[in-house]
C-alpha cells in the first residue's frame, strides 16, 4: 500500500503585490551593481598598454558603470530619504549620498593629481559645485541629528540635497566627457 504524506504548501507571501515587484526591483538593482563592480575588475585584469582600441572601450565601459552606480546609489538613498519614518533613517540617507560625493570626488582628485585628468574651467566649475554639494551633505546630516522639526520637513530637505549631489555629479560627468577634460593617451606625443 502506498502512503501519501502530506507535503508543506507552497509559501505564499502575504505582501501586496506592488510591495513584492518593489522588493524584486531594488534586488535587481543591487546586482546590476555588484555585476558592474566585478565586470570593472575583469577589465582592470586586461593589459590594455598595446591596444588602444581595448584602452578606450574598457575606459568607456568605466565611465558606463560608474555612471551606472551612482546613479542607483543615490536613487537608493533618495528613496530612503524620502519614506523615512525618523530623523534617524534621514540622516542614514544623507550620510550615504554624502559619502558616495566625497567618494567620486576623491576620485577625481587623485586622477587630477597623477596627470591623467587635465582639468579644464567647466570642469574645475562642476568639481567646485560637487565639493560645496558634499560639504552641504554633510553639514545637513549633522543638523538632522539635533533637528526638532518634523520628519517631513527632514526628508524634504535631505530628498532635495540628494537631488543637488546627483546635479553636481552628472555635471562633473559631463565636464569630464566634454572637450574641457583630456586624458594622457589623446595628448600628443612629443
Amino acid at each position: 500500500m502506498t502512503t501519501i504524506r502530506p507535503t508543506d504548501p507552497d509559501a505564499v507571501d502575504s505582501r501586496p503585490a506592488a510591495a513584492v515587484a518593489e522588493q524584486r526591483a531594488l534586488e535587481a538593482a543591487g546586482i546590476l551593481a555588484r555585476t558592474g563592480t566585478a565586470l570593472r575588475h575583469c577589465l582592470d585584469e586586461v593589459p590594455a598598454a598595446d591596444d588602444a582600441a581595448w584602452a578606450a572601450y574598457s575606459e568607456a565601459a568605466d565611465d558606463a558603470i560608474t555612471h551606472l552606480q551612482v546613479d542607483l546609489i543615490l536613487a537608493g538613498a533618495r528613496l530612503k530619504a524620502e519614506r523615512a519614518t525618523d530623523h534617524d533613517q534621514v540622516r542614514d540617507a544623507i550620510t550615504a549620498a554624502s559619502r558616495l560625493a566625497r567618494q567620486r570626488l576623491g576620485a577625481l582628485r587623485v586622477r587630477a593629481h597623477l596627470g591623467v585628468l587635465d582639468v579644464g574651467s567647466l570642469a574645475e566649475r562642476a568639481v567646485g559645485e560637487l565639493e560645496l554639494v558634499a560639504h552641504g551633505l554633510r553639514d545637513r546630516s549633522r543638523r538632522l541629528h539635533a533637528v526638532t522639526g518634523s520628519v517631513e520637513d527632514a526628508r524634504r530637505t535631505a530628498a532635495d540635497a540628494i537631488h543637488g549631489a546627483r546635479r553636481a555629479l552628472m555635471a562633473v560627468a559631463a565636464a569630464a566627457a566634454s572637450e574641457d577634460i583630456t586624458f594622457d593617451e589623446e595628448r600628443p606625443r612629443t
